[in-house]
């Protein structure tokens, strides 16, 4: 006998949820079936307002400003919470969690990476391109005495800071990537400060097979799973949350 596994769509639950009225909503939605199974039905189409998140599928799907999202919540939890989304505990070490913060605190704070065309995506390319003594080494010109750059800088001296630069350095590869970037384009699409006005809405990420073979792009729907529940929070938004069952089938060899 072969086993194998595959995802199911919960296409139950999203009806119940979608029924209910309750909201806001996180659906894992490998491949888009529940997506097209939203977009099929009028009724709930006319009354939940819908986001795709789509990284790495080119030009597909909405966008949202992680920055952005950063300027309506305390800076020092916001910070910490996303530089825990890119950087998980179990992977990387808590050195490279606090400077990724260093470096988000300055970004949000001094708005160097504010604008249509900018937000993470930018960041993410300068962090890539320059690695950050370089990238810390321009900013401070412009911002001599900014705290966050100062701290980041004392905490280059510790041990393991040439490790975590790499992690960094890697990691951004990903999101300065186009198919990536622009799923996190500045000024425009999701907007976590409104769904407490308005909490119908729902929240769909959709990889593609592509997107659910490449490491890379699996942890970017990681971040962004674990850092619309961490920002949903400091919004004070509970998100409801829809994934696919795992199904185990035997086939006769």
């Amino acid at each position: 006998m072969k086993t194998s596994s595959t995802f199911a769509s919960d296409a139950d639950a999203l009806t119940t949820f979608l029924d209910s009225g309750t909201g806001p909503i996180i659906v894992l939605d490998p491949c888009g079936v529940l997506w097209n199974q939203f977009h099929s039905t009028q009724r709930w189409s006319r009354l939940w307002q819908a986001w795709r998140l789509a990284p790495g599928q080119t030009q597909e799907g909405d966008a949202w400003d992680v920055l952005g999202a950063l300027s309506h919540v305390s800076v020092t939890e916001g910070t910490a919470a996303l530089a825990a989304a890119m950087f998980p505990p179990e992977a990387h070490t808590s050195l490279t969690r606090q400077l990724m913060a260093c470096v988000l605190t300055f970004a949000v704070d001094s708005g160097h990476f504010n604008g249509r065309a900018s937000g993470l995506a930018a960041l993410a390319g300068q962090l890539w391109a320059d690695e950050l003594w370089t990238a810390l080494a321009r900013w401070s010109k412009k911002y001599p005495y900014h705290p966050a750059l100062q701290s980041a800088r004392a905490l280059l001296t510790h041990e393991g800071a040439s490790e975590s630069l790499h992690a960094i350095r890697n990691g951004m590869a990903i999101y300065h990537h186009p198919h990536v970037a622009e799923s996190f384009a500045g000024e425009c699409g999701l907007n976590l400060s409104t769904f407490r006005l308005r909490p119908g809405q729902i929240i769909f990420l959709t990889p593609d097979i592509r997107c659910m073979e490449n490491p890379a792009l699996t942890e970017v729907y990681g971040f962004l799973f674990t850092a619309l529940h961490a920002l949903g929070a400091l919004h004070h938004l509970n998100f409801a949350v829809i994934e696919p069952a795992l199904t185990t089938e035997e086939e006769a060899l």
